[in-house]
Parts: structure tokens; sequence; C-alpha cells
């Protein structure tokens, strides 16, 4: 594949080889860390998700670009200059920052995934607002998430009353600066 390509980018093509060669290994590098993220939950799902996706999806984006720094047969793909690793850099940490959100979305059923879950699920019979209802009822989102910000860390929990610990601190600036600047309301 690669001497395919090699053949190919001395050539004229129709789109500009040099960005190609910076999406490909930005992408690359986030699907391999994707993979290696799943084979990892097939073998043993972590206590702490959250914290281990992270260090699993950021950790690899230093080593792949010393792989194909040091690498011989991953040099095709040498980024050249610091602009090029600041391009695969920005990619990769969005979209990593990006399948956090969907997968925390994903592990504790957001109310509106279990409400479409359900409509789906329905086989194009539908549900009824009871139905509905009755569903977030007993899906406890509330309950799930504190939990899971628990395991995470993100709070603590002292005779029924939640505080932020400093994690939690930092994510709720981080989101209420991204808010300010997105030009956002408050809301869920």
């Amino acid at each position: 594949m690669i001497e395919l390509l090699s053949k190919y980018a001395d050539k004229t093509l129709p789109f500009d080889w040099p960005v190609m060669k910076i999406a490909i290994l930005a992408i690359g590098l986030f699907g391999a860390s994707f993979l290696l993220h799943w084979l990892l939950w097939r073998m043993k799902v972590p206590q702490r998700q959250s914290a281990a996706l992270l260090v699993i999806l950021l950790g690899t984006l230093p080593l792949g670009l010393a792989a194909v720094l040091f690498v011989p047969g991953l040099s095709f793909f040498r980024p050249l200059g610091i602009g090029e690793i600041a391009h695969v850099t920005i990619f990769h940490v969005a979209v990593t920052l990006a399948y956090i959100v969907a997968y925390s979305a994903l592990e504790g059923r957001s109310p509106s995934m279990a409400l479409l879950l359900s409509v789906a699920d329905s086989r194009g019979k539908g549900r009824s607002r009871q139905e509905l209802e009755s569903l977030l009822r007993s899906e406890r989102p509330v309950e799930l998430r504190l939990e899971a910000m628990l395991r995470d860390e993100m709070v603590t929990e002292s005779d029924g009353v939640y505080c932020l610990t400093a994690k939690g601190w930092a994510w709720a600036r981080s989101v209420g600066v991204a808010r300010i600047v997105l030009k956002l309301k408050k809301g869920g």
C-alpha cells in the first residue's frame, strides 16, 4: 500500500498529497487508539472508564507520532515540521474529547437515548406516552449518572450531599468556558 502511494505521490494528483498524508496519519492514529480501546474493553472493562479512555486515546498520540518518526516502514507518513504535528495533535485531541462525551452518553444511557431506543425497539408500532414515562421512571438516569461521577471521582458524597472534586471543578469550568465561547444557554 505504501509503495503504491509513494509511486503516485510524485505525480499530479487530483488532491493535495501532503494534506492527505497528514489526514491519513491523523485518522489512522485515532483509529489505532480506538482499536486498542475496543480490544482492551473486550478483555475487561475498567472501573474508571473515562479515565482509562483518556489514557488510552491520548497516550497513543505521542506513541504513534514517535512510531512514524523512528520506524523506517512508517517514514512515508512522517510529519514535516511542527505545523503538521500540530494538525495531527489538534485533530486527535478534538476527536478524543468528542468520543469521550459520546461514550458517556452510550455508557449511561441518557434519557433521550433510552426513549429513542425504546421507540426503535417497538418495530414501527410506536410507544404510548405512559410507556415512555414508565421507562424513564425505571431507568433512574440521575442515579446512574451520579454513580458514574462518583466512580470517576468527579464528585464525592457525604450524608446524601454531593460535592465536586478538583477534577469535577476542572470539568465544570471547562464546560462553562466552552458554553460562554459558543454563546450557549445554560442547560443539560
